[in-house]
Order: structure tokens, then sequence, then C-alpha cells
């Protein structure tokens, strides 16, 4: 078989394709395993149980707070592995990490309101260097691609 210019053996668009399916099975998956069969329920919740504090999370928030999770740590992987090279793959660590930003900024306001304050400011430089990274990546791949 003759390589061809996107990887191995498949073509760039296809393998990024894998890449985003096999992502989403990794999430679904893992919540599976957390959740179980109750947490693909439509308005099931997950309970956490902090100090004096009982807190009730939807369970769409869980999946998106894993997903966005799963999608930041497999794609800035790629990302980096690439050497920045991989357009679609940057895209997505750039999309994941601005969700991820987002969620990190709701669990922000509820580690304040619990007087969490070393977990409220580890949760504000956590965003800063997603930030960096984000501006990085555009960097890099505005580098790359400026033809």
């Amino acid at each position: 078989m003759e390589k061809t210019k996107g990887s191995a053996y498949a073509p760039h668009k296809h393998r990024e394709l894998f890449w985003l399916l096999g992502t989403i099975t990794l999430v679904l998956l893992g919540h599976f395993l957390l959740f179980g069969k109750q947490g693909f329920v439509e308005g099931g919740t997950a309970d956490i149980n902090i100090h004096d504090t009982y807190l009730i999370f939807p369970n769409v928030d869980m999946i998106l707070l894993l997903g966005v999770f799963l999608f930041l740590i497999v794609y800035s992987v790629r990302t980096v592995g690439s050497a920045f090279k991989n357009r679609i793959a940057n895209l997505i660590c750039m999309a994941a990490i601005i969700g991820f930003i987002a969620l990190l900024t709701g669990i922000h306001s509820i580690a304040q309101s619990l007087l969490l304050e070393t977990l409220a400011t580890a949760l504000i430089y956590v965003q800063l260097a997603l930030s960096f990274f984000l501006v990085f990546i555009g960097f890099k791949t505005g580098q790359h691609f400026r033809k």
C-alpha cells in the first residue's frame, strides 16, 4: 500500500473523522462507567456531597464536563504531537479549550459560593493557562496556514 499525504494509510480527513468518533465513544463509555444506565436517563441527576453541602447536577452537565475534558486532553496531545500542523485537530482543540474555560467559569462560581477559596483560585489559574495555550495554538495555526 502506498502512503498518502495525511497519515500512514488513511487520508487526512478520514483519519480525523475516526479520531472524532473515537473520542465521542470514549466520552459515552466513560459516562456509562461513572454513572451507569441512570446517567442516560432524561431528567436524571448526579448527586455530589461536599462536607455539609449536597449538590445536585443534571446528567447533561456531567456529560458535557466529561466530554469537553476528554476532547481537551485527546486533541491537546494530537495538536502538540503534530507540531500544530493539523488544522482540523487545532480547531477542535481550540473549541475544546473555549468550552472548558466556559465550564470552569461556572464551577468557579460554585466554588466561591461554598467558600472554597483555594479551589476558586486554582480554577482561575487553570483558566489563565488555558487562555495562553489557546492564543499559542491560534498563533501557531496561523503561522503554518497563511497560504
